[in-house]
Formats: structure tokens, sequence, C-alpha cells
């Protein structure tokens, strides 16, 4: 995903970056959304993706799924097809969602382009929900 040019988009995103570091999702939502607006302004969609996917983590993260799921489907509509942790937030999202054919898609995605490394952070539910629809 492309790094911003724009030196006040540039700031956003550090600033969100170490928002969310410092464990203050709410505040880097904020940022990254203002991000997102800031792109609209100057025309640098090939950032979209990048603030995209990490508002989708952070949404994630604080339990906004629904967030989370339309943010992340937004990278993979700009193209973004071969990010792991993005398609698996997706499939993550949509299982907190109750859409099981959905989270295998997306959890199946991302283990196959990253592995079950891709997990090892992440609650084992989702992991056992993939290995409960397709051998591992």
């Amino acid at each position: 995903m492309a790094a911003p040019t724009d030196r006040r988009l540039q700031r956003l995103a550090i600033k969100a970056d170490r928002l969310a570091d410092r464990r203050d999702l709410p505040g880097a939502v904020r940022v990254w959304r203002k991000g997102l607006e800031r792109i609209v302004e100057v025309g640098e969609f090939a950032s979209a993706p990048g603030f995209h996917a990490r508002l989708g983590d952070a949404l994630f993260r604080l339990g906004d799924h629904r967030g989370a799921l339309e943010h992340m489907n937004a990278v993979l509509m700009l193209g973004v097809l071969d990010d792991a942790h993005v398609w698996m937030r997706l499939g993550q999202a949509a299982l907190e969602l109750g859409d099981e054919a959905g989270a295998g898609d997306g959890l199946m995605s991302g283990f196959l382009l990253e592995g079950p490394g891709l997990f090892a952070d992440e609650d084992p539910k989702y992991l056992r929900f993939l290995a409960s629809r397709v051998d591992l």
C-alpha cells in the first residue's frame, strides 16, 4: 500500500499510528478518518487502502465489527487483494457478525496468503472455525 506524499496526510498517518501504538484506538480512529477526508481533498487515492486497512483494524479491536468489515471491504474494492491481514480481519469481522460463509472466505484467503502464523496473536477461535470447515 502506497505511503502518502501529501505532507499533512503524512503527519496524520504518523499521528494515528502513534496513537494506536499507545493503545489510544478511539483517538487513532478519529485521525485516520481525518486522513480519509484529506485523501479526497487532495486526490491522493493511492494512500486510501492503507488508511482503510488501519482504520478497519482499529475498529475491529474496538468491537465495531460492521465498521471493520466496511473498511476492509474498501481495501479490497481499491484493488489490494494480496494483504493477508486484511483478509483475516474481514473474515473475523464476518464471523462476529454471524456471516459464516464470508468468514470462511476471508479467513481462508488470509491463511492461504500467509499460513497459520497469521493467526498466532489472534483468538484461537478463528483458526478453530477455519479448521472446522476445511482440512488444514
